[in-house]
């Protein structure tokens, strides 16, 4: 019966060609044998086409290893899903929950019924409908892993623990999070052992600590080889936003409606943001669930599996009422929880809970009620199959359906992978799954390029996130120097957006503006005129590696790109800019690029001053702030703030933020400003406020800077250290230039020396440092960064500028006239040609020849500091946005990733230790 039921559920899953979803991109034949190597720090599969440290989710590389074995052998990405994808889930998963329901001496009836409701429920159907295979994969041996750690406890034998290890492992190849689910059952069930059973011993205490030990053991040996290079190299780490607790807020769709209904939000369109009307038909589930404590009300497994579900439906509502704060602070406080932002993930064990309770329910109904113990069962089979018929009816919107412009999407692989040269793909917005990329051809996402600061800085207003390809004029360039060839904007997805007459005008318009660029060449429709799948191929793209004949060191904002591209010869791929305000101590960026110039655009001697000092001295006062006013005046929700009461009404923004930011001052204030912020954000005052700040760098005696935001709404600023006043800095300027965009008056971040910090109160004068009071009067005041050093650093620095004076490496831009501005970039190069052989995606050969005096390297893949140049030192950001290497001399020269280097130790020791499949890997 199980096997009909699944059949006529899963059926379109197993119909001919390939079935992708949001999170489930086909994989093309050359990417697919790829994925048969050696694990690799560095990835640009998929839509992350301009690469990324992959350290963080390298855990999966053992399901990508088998992929792409078979895929040597011949076989498709969409046939393995058929053969090796959903099958195993189906059926691992009701093997798995089929032996926890035996093991808890539940009836024939209600296992069957247990059975179809863990794997017939709207939440597991959406993990395959939206692709989330691995998720998919760990669900469906989570009851397995409870279970041999059950029988480990009680039978005490090797059997059950080998059992136990090897169900762990194979969950976290899966998805590694979901050992964090696991981990939370066997907490519950040890503090329900303490706290109800009263049945802790000292054995049953060192078995825990046995089990967790091995556990850990084995785990870390095994994952050995994306740990080794987490430790020795960088850990990975989380999108700046991805940790922020506004976050549970803005993933925060699942209402208590939802969780104890075991309704998933989404379903069953499952597109995200988009949640339908309730379902009331859902809400017998927990009648169901929630019978079996009143039936078995002495049975203390029920109320085990009541509790678990209990707590779970709390937790998988979020941040929403009752009690909205709760899960914001356990998101914040309780480690490993920042894993999950989108509280759905707790329906793994709703979905487990329920799935042993109503297991329970039919069961005791069934004995009760001996005349309905077949048909109770059956009505239940038809009223879960009724719940769930948008997937059997065929509207779904994933792999359980036909992908939307199958045969256009594969007209344009089929074009492009004849293409032999390298180019990136652009797909406008993001990529659809059924998208052609390979490494020669890699897939870039405009929504997440349009996150990066050139283009975050190009957007105009927030809401058309992608203006700036119509608005910059610099924009050809930037995607030029980024290899991108082709532009992808096809009509969207009707299934899945509901498109009325305004949106379809705006596409065909957006369609039309695009393809009338300067920098777009070709256009060829590979769809119909109402329903277009275009790709536009632009006019130029730089290769993979190419060379910069000229390197500018720019203090200032990269505003710049907007007049240089005024110039009718300028080409930004032959001039490699680095922009010194993107980090602290970027200075030294212009001591170890001796062929560069410094050009000094809108700043002073003073700001240049402020990039020698050391990254120590820097005090960021955003630190210091939450996003919000609201929050820093103790009005948050539970728990209370912690937040300083002094410094109420400050907040503050991030470099991530640029967008939104630069909307508000536009905005609100009639102001624009468009300079970078070292990396360390912007603390905000709106009128008169008062910020404290405590670092151990503001040593009595030193002489203090700050950077702070000039403009006609601005006031001044005060510095105090106790009573004493250190300085003020007058913010207002009372005759702004203006910035052509809409026509704002424009602001100034600049470097002020404010005084020397000293204090009255004799009682403090042993001390080496001092707290800070910033005072603010004005309508708006922006504090970026501080530096407190002593007067002899300040003195020593000064002097290394008017070195560079005496060099003649700085260029004072706003002093240059128009026709001197043009003829920097008007210099005649010699011819450099440039080869590279790519090795793996974490090490290339690289030929140079043609120098005569040094240049940039321009490596376009994400810009990480880790890539290296052998024998030479690591790259530097270029455009803010891609490596550059220095190159002296005609030569070879290897460029790699250097965290790979730790992946080979664990992974020999796996050779030798266990083999895999006796097969040696090609690096």
């Amino acid at each position: 019966m199980i096997l009909a039921v699944m059949v006529f559920v899963f059926w379109r899953f197993f119909l001919p060609g390939p079935h992708v979803a949001t999170d489930l991109h086909h994989t093309f034949n050359q990417d697919l044998i790829s994925q048969f190597s050696q694990p690799s720090t560095w990835g640009s599969a998929g839509a992350v086409g301009l690469g990324e440290y992959a350290v963080g989710v390298l855990w999966a590389w053992p399901i990508h290893l088998i992929f792409g074995l078979f895929g040597r052998f011949g076989f498709s990405h969409d046939f393995l899903m058929k053969i090796i994808g959903l099958p195993p889930i189906l059926i691992m998963g009701t093997f798995s929950i089929y032996k926890l329901l035996e093991y808890l001496k539940v009836g024939k009836w209600g296992r069957l019924i247990g059975i179809l409701v863990y794997l017939l429920n709207s939440y597991f159907i959406l993990l395959i409908d939206g692709g989330q295979i691995g998720l998919a994969l760990s669900y469906s041996l989570l009851p397995l892993g409870w279970l041999f750690y059950k029988r480990y406890l009680e039978l005490k034998s090797l059997r059950e623990l080998l059992i136990f290890l090897f169900v762990t492992l194979a969950i976290s190849i899966f998805d590694i999070r979901i050992i964090y689910f696991l981990v939370l059952l066997i907490a519950f069930d040890f503090l329900f052992n303490l706290l109800v059973n009263r049945d802790v011993s000292f054995s049953l205490v060192a078995s825990y600590i046995k089990l967790a030990f091995i556990s850990g053991i084995v785990l870390l040996a095994f994952n050995g080889f994306w740990i080794f290079p987490s430790y020795f190299s960088r850990a990975p780490s989380l999108p700046a936003t991805y940790t922020r607790t506004a976050q549970t807020s803005f993933l925060n769709f699942t209402q208590l409606k939802h969780s104890i209904s075991l309704l998933q939000p989404h379903w069953y369109e499952n597109v995200f943001g988009k949640i339908p009307p309730f379902r009331k038909e859902f809400l017998l589930i927990p009648i169901l669930a929630f019978l079996a404590p009143i039936l078995k009300r002495k049975d203390k497994r029920v109320w085990f599996w009541t509790t678990v579900a209990v707590v779970s439906v709390f937790l998988t509502k979020g941040a929403n009422p009752p009690l909205p704060g709760v899960y914001p602070w356990l998101f914040t406080h309780i480690p490993g929880l920042s894993l999950f932002r989108d509280s759905t993930k707790f329906f793994f064990l709703i979905t487990l809970s329920y799935s042993v309770l109503i297991a329970f329910t039919v069961d005791e109904i069934a004995k009760r009620l001996p005349k309905f113990k077949v048909l109770f069962p059956l009505l239940l089979i038809f009223y879960l199959l009724f719940l769930i018929r948008p997937v059997y009816l065929g509207k779904m919107t994933g792999t359980l359906s036909e992908p939307a412009y199958k045969n256009e999407y594969l007209g344009i692989a089929e074009q492009i992978g004849k293409d032999l040269n390298f180019g990136r793909i652009f797909w406008i917005s993001t990529k659809a799954p059924l998208g052609y990329s390979s490494y020669l051809h890699p897939s870039v996402e405009a929504g997440r390029l349009g996150e990066e600061r050139p283009f975050a800085s190009a957007t105009v207003g927030t809401y058309e996130t992608l203006n700036h390809l119509r608005e910059a004029s610099y924009m050809g360039q930037l995607l030029d120097i980024l290899g991108i060839k082709y532009l992808i904007y096809p009509y969207p997805d009707t299934r899945r957006e509901d498109l009325d007459e305004e949106k379809v005008a705006y596409y065909h318009t957006f369609l039309g503006q695009l393809s009338g660029l300067p920098w777009v060449g070709s256009v060829t429709n590979f769809g119909t005129d109402q329903e277009p799948v275009p790709a536009l191929e632009t006019k130029s793209s730089q290769d993979h590696f190419f060379v910069a004949p000229a390197t500018w060191t720019v203090l200032g904002s990269d505003s710049i790109y907007k007049e240089l591209s005024s110039f009718p010869q300028f080409n930004l791929s032959k001039n490699a800019f680095l922009f010194l305000e993107e980090k602290p101590k970027s200075g030294e960026n212009i001591d170890s690029l001796p062929f560069s110039k410094v050009l000094l655009y809108g700043k002073s001697e003073l700001d240049l001053v402020a990039n020698f000092f050391n990254q120590s001295s820097y005090v960021f006062p955003a630190k210091y702030l939450d996003f919000s006013p609201s929050n820093d005046s103790g009005s948050s929700s539970w728990p209370a703030s912690n937040a300083l009461r002094s410094n109420a009404g400050w907040w503050k923004r991030e470099a991530v933020d640029t967008v939104w930011f630069r909307d508000f001052l536009q905005q609100k204030y009639g102001i624009d400003n468009s300079d970078f912020d070292y990396g360390g954000g912007w603390a905000v005052a709106e009128g008169a406020k008062s910020l404290i700040i405590n670092h151990q760098s503001l040593t009595i005696g030193n002489v203090l800077l700050a950077r702070v935001m000039k403009s006609n709404r601005g006031g001044e600023v005060e510095f105090y250290q106790g009573d004493t006043l250190v300085g003020k800095i007058d913010t207002k300027i009372e005759k702004p230039e203006k910035v052509k965009i809409f026509e704002y008056d424009k602001a100034d971040f600049q470097w002020f020396e404010v005084g020397q910090l000293t204090i009255n109160h004799k009682r403090s004068l042993a001390l080496r440092a001092e707290p800070l009071t910033i005072k603010t009067e004005g309508d708006i005041n922006v504090v970026n960064a501080l530096v407190s050093v002593t007067e002899a650093e300040l003195i020593t620095n000064r002097n290394r500028i008017n070195e560079l004076i005496h060099q003649s490496r700085i260029i004072y831009w706003d002093k240059l006239s128009n026709a001197e501005k043009q003829n920097l970039f008007n210099r005649e190069t010699s011819k450099i040609t440039v080869s590279y052989e790519r090795k793996a995606p974490t090490l290339y050969k690289v030929k140079v020849e043609g120098l005569k005096t040094p240049v940039s390297l321009v490596f376009s893949e994400t810009y990480d500091p880790l890539w290296e140049i052998k024998g030479g030192s690591g790259s530097y950001p270029l455009y803010s946005l891609v490596n550059g290497f220095k190159i002296e001399k005609d030569g070879t020269y290897e460029i790699y990733f250097s965290p790979q280097k730790y992946v080979l130790p664990p992974i020999r020791w796996l050779r030798m230790k266990q083999g895999i499949c006796g097969i040696r890997l090609r690096v």
